[in-house]
Order: structure tokens, then C-alpha cells, then sequence
């Protein structure tokens, strides 16, 4: 459940040492946060993200949690993304678009379906993926898949500039 009030919002990013945000009122969420400089949620045995976030100047890091949802997650990254080791069945909220990297590898992943539509590497390996169902996203580096349940490579990236 995500935080809503201004308040609560803010002893929450306070708790987490998250310095350098912006709150922007939101219809939906009460706020969403913006923020400038890199987000460092790993390692808090976090079992969710309890508020909005929207825009991040820096690398987003939630990985080494007990994440079930990436519901709160940002729209932007314009760093990395990472959201490895966890408890994700699936990427529902993730980041639309990622600079750099989307990590989220080690995790109970079947499906690469609401994976952002574009980043730089793409690497999720080692996790249940069936198949890859993402075959709208661009990925400008590299995408990694191994360690997983796959039988087939259909309907994966509509581009991959270098390794697949």
C-alpha cells in the first residue's frame, strides 16, 4: 500500500536517507517524488516500495529484498535499475524507461512482460522465464537470459545492439 499523505511520505524517504527529492502532487498517488542523485533501498529487507516514485536522476537500487511487487518503482531512470534478488513473480511497474541498466536477475520471474520499453542492458538471468514475451522493448546492449526455464528465444526484444 502506498503512502499518500505529505507527511508520511516524507518520514519514509527520511528513514531511508533518501535526500535531494522533490514531492509533486499527484491525483493518483497524493505525491510522487522526484529525485536527484542515485535512490539506495538495497539490502533493507523491504517487503515493499510504500511510496511513488517518478523521476530519478541517478541509479535506483531496491535489490537484496523481499520484494513481491515493484508497485511504487519510478517512471525514469536515467541511470540504472536494479532489482535483483528478491521475491518478483512479475515486472508489472517497473521503470518505463532505463539509461543504463535493468537488473532482475534472481528472482521468480516466468515472463519478461512489462519490462521497460527501453534500456541499455537488459540482464535476467537466472530466474523461471518460460518464455520471454517482450518482443515490443529495444535493449542497446546487451541481454542475458541464462540460467532460466526457456525452451524457445520467440517473442523476445524487438532490438538488441549487442550480445543476446
Amino acid at each position: 500500500m502506498l503512502l499518500k499523505k505529505k507527511e508520511e511520505i516524507e518520514n519514509w524517504l527520511n528513514q531511508y536517507n533518501i535526500e535531494n527529492y522533490e514531492l509533486i502532487k499527484d491525483e493518483e498517488y497524493g505525491y510522487i517524488v522526484d529525485v536527484s542523485g542515485n535512490v539506495e533501498l538495497q539490502s533493507k529487507k523491504l517487503k515493499s516500495i510504500e511510496v511513488k516514485f517518478n523521476e530519478i536522476n541517478g541509479n535506483f537500487y531496491c535489490e537484496k529484498n523481499q520484494l513481491t511487487s515493484l508497485e511504487g518503482s519510478p517512471k525514469i531512470v536515467h541511470g540504472s535499475f536494479y532489482c535483483n534478488d528478491n521475491q518478483l513473480t512479475s515486472l508489472k511497474y517497473s521503470p518505463k524507461k532505463i539509461k543504463t541498466q535493468f537488473n532482475c536477475s534472481n528472482n521468480k520471474l516466468t515472463s519478461l512482460e512489462f519490462a521497460p520499453e527501453k534500456t541499455h542492458d537488459l540482464i535476467a538471468y537466472n530466474n523461471k522465464l518460460k518464455n520471454l514475451n517482450c518482443k515490443k522493448i529495444k535493449i542497446y546492449g546487451d541481454f542475458n537470459v541464462n540460467f532460466n526455464q526457456l525452451s524457445s528465444l520467440e517473442d523476445g526484444p524487438k532490438h538488441v545492439g549487442k550480445n543476446y
